[in-house]
């Protein structure tokens, strides 16, 4: 099991390598936040499909456009990033491989990144004489034990596949210009209860000395983290002091 990062700026085929693995690479299921062609495959509509992955038997392939955008920026990172982290880290144990595309890797969270078996580069795009895309160069990068990086020669992928006589293009697979929209609320990670619940806040309550204490104020210093139902965590004390004194100012109820 392993986490592949595949990089470079807009244009450059990332999507469309990401793309072509798929029609290559052999997995029980695969799950991705774009719409596909060609393919069965579970769409990646919202956080709770990445945090809900099934721990069976099967072989996974989790690929994802834009990686940043659900598994934690490292610009924006939030308490469900901080959830989303968790399958960077124990991927192997819900035995899938992570691909993702992301422009350079320092977009990513530290998780993400230390945990990255490979990286790859597209270099170059080798055309039919038609104009579609058929072979990629692609630079490759893994790491060592110590963490080192080290660089294998370029390589060609092909970018469509041959079966009974027709070729399929990866690039026929995909809409190149879908837009792929951040997982940054923890809302998405909840149902309509449990999203009441967080922005009220009236309900939740901190241990303290054996007694439950709701007033902000006394909240405030305490190190206790608090889950809802579903086990999310949401915060320490102080945090959700913060939101309850804003909710009360704005009058959110």
């Amino acid at each position: 099991m392993a986490i592949t990062l595949i990089i470079g700026k807009p244009k450059k085929g990332k999507t469309l390598l990401m793309r072509a693995m798929m029609q290559y690479l052999q997995y029980d299921e695969i799950y991705c936040n774009l719409k596909l062609n060609g393919l069965k495959y579970k769409k990646v509509d919202n956080a709770r499909d990445i945090l809900d992955l099934p721990q069976n038997k099967q072989s996974k392939g989790l690929f994802l456009d834009e990686i940043n955008r659900l598994i934690g920026d490292s610009w924006n990172y939030d308490e469900l990033a901080e959830l989303m982290a968790n399958i960077a880290t124990q991927h192997r144990k819900y035995r899938a491989d992570i691909i993702g595309t992301v422009q350079h890797t320092n977009m990513t969270i530290n998780r993400l990144r230390e945990n990255c078996d490979k990286i790859y580069v597209p270099l170059e795009i080798y055309p039919t004489p038609e104009g579609k895309p058929a072979f990629m160069k692609i630079a490759h990068i893994e790491f060592d034990d110590f963490e080192r990086p080290y660089y294998n020669k370029p390589f060609f992928f092909p970018l469509f596949k041959q079966e009974d006589g027709h070729s399929t293009f990866a690039c026929d697979l995909y809409d190149t210009y879908e837009f792929v929209k951040p997982l940054n609320k923890l809302e998405d990670v909840k149902n309509k209860e449990m999203i009441e619940k967080y922005h009220a806040f009236d309900v939740l309550t901190v241990k303290k000395d054996g007694k439950s204490v709701s007033d902000p104020e006394k909240m405030r210093g305490l190190k206790s983290i608090l889950t809802l139902d579903e086990g999310i965590k949401v915060g320490t004390a102080t945090q959700i002091a913060n939101k309850i004194s804003y909710n009360q100012r704005n009058k959110i109820t």
